[in-house]
């Protein structure tokens, strides 16, 4: 590591912050429902915790202090954020967040979303389909009831139903 407050250690720090965000975000669903700028705050702690050697959690911890800068909040708000800080910190130092994956996990993961994604998107456009044909029926059957056809408009109206059948078999 380069020497405490170089742009070199500053890089490094950067990198182990976002990291940490990939990590705890693939391993930890629930620190998802978190805003983006209490992870980022979170992982940039956890980091400055991980590069000084100091631990987690006492007092003169840098990610301490970043905990601190809740203190000009509103009583309501400081509250709120300081424990979604402290969720998001300690989603952070957990062992598991830090597992590295490998190559094949990753492809076994992405596989299995892309099949997810297939499937949602063959369900979503069968619901499009259902929702056209209702949409049709409906009007269809609100021209029905407007008014009587004569004998030419009925025959019209049939030919244009048998040609709609026929483009769609």
């Amino acid at each position: 590591p380069g020497f405490p407050g170089s742009s070199e250690h500053f890089e490094e720090l950067l990198s182990k912050a976002e990291t940490l965000v990939y990590d705890c975000c693939i391993s930890n669903d629930s620190l998802l429902l978190l805003p983006a700028s209490i992870i980022f705050a979170a992982a940039w702690g956890a980091a400055l915790d991980e590069g000084s050697g100091h631990p987690a959690g006492n007092g003169t911890s840098p990610s301490s202090t970043v905990l601190s800068m809740t203190q000009n909040f509103k009583a309501g708000d400081k509250d709120a954020v300081t424990r979604m800080m402290k969720e998001a910190l300690h989603a952070m130092t957990q062992v598991n967040c830090r597992a590295d994956m490998d190559k094949v996990t990753m492809q076994e993961i992405a596989k299995a979303a892309r099949k997810c994604q297939r499937a949602f998107g063959m369900i979503h456009e069968e619901r499009r389909q259902r929702s056209e044909a209702h949409r049709k029926e409906r009007k269809r059957r609100r021209n029905d009831m407007k008014v009587p056809r004569s004998g030419l408009e009925e025959l019209k109206r049939r030919a244009q139903v048998l040609q709609g059948q026929e483009e769609v078999e």
